[in-house]
């Protein structure tokens, strides 16, 4: 099988929600993630986002943190190119505690 680039999720969390942003399927063999864009979409109001990476999809802990409110000011877009790979059901959990922020990643399925 050819390997799949492109997006991989995206997501607008409801306040305060960790929701599960992308689990790694498992028909394939893994996943590189390049890159995540956080997109605050409110025009007056800052947020904090949290992204996190639970192995296997594990209940959420403190060590699985890649970003822990990190702050967007009103209208902000930030690129994170970041170089992750993910296995067989290893799942990427975003959370804004406004639910005006836009969850985006890229990246390539890697098919077995």
């Amino acid at each position: 099988m050819t390997d799949v680039f492109g997006v991989l999720a995206q997501n607008l969390p409801a306040a305060g929600t960790l929701a599960n942003l992308y689990t790694v399927p498992p028909v394939d063999q893994g996943v590189s993630v390049s890159s995540v864009v956080f997109c605050n979409q409110s025009k007056t109001q800052q947020a904090q986002v949290r992204l996190s990476v639970a192995i296997t999809g594990s209940p959420d802990d403190p060590s699985q943190y890649l970003f822990y409110d990190l702050v967007l000011q009103p209208r902000e877009t930030r690129a994170c190119v970041i170089g992750i790979t993910l296995g067989t059901s290893d799942v990427v959990r975003a959370q804004s505690d406004t639910g005006q922020v836009s969850f985006s990643l890229f990246g390539v399925q890697i098919q077995a």
